[in-house]
């Protein structure tokens, strides 16, 4: 499903990056459901290996993410930082 995802929606690394959106909110503008007709936890572990990438086993051959580890720890530790400023800024 990651790599049909890399395929389909390119623009998933943009989402997630940009717009800052998490993993459900990616799944739900994309209408992943629906689209592949798979449940909610295929369609959100669709998208996390199209954005981190596969290695390989399970019969799956290895493939590369969207988005590199060093952009995804910077982006975690952004979406952190945003979080724990939502908490305490009320």
């Amino acid at each position: 499903m990651g790599r049909i995802l890399q395929r389909d929606h390119p623009e998933i690394a943009e989402l997630y990056i940009k717009s800052k959106e998490s993993l459900s909110k990616v799944v739900e503008k994309l209408d992943v459901q629906s689209k592949y007709d798979v449940f909610n936890s295929v369609a959100m572990t669709g998208v996390f290996y199209a954005i981190n990438g596969h290695e390989e086993g399970f019969g799956i051959e290895s493939y590369v993410g969207l988005i590199s580890e060093e952009e995804r720890k910077r982006i975690k530790e952004k979406h952190k930082n945003e979080v724990f400023k939502t908490w305490f800024t009320w």
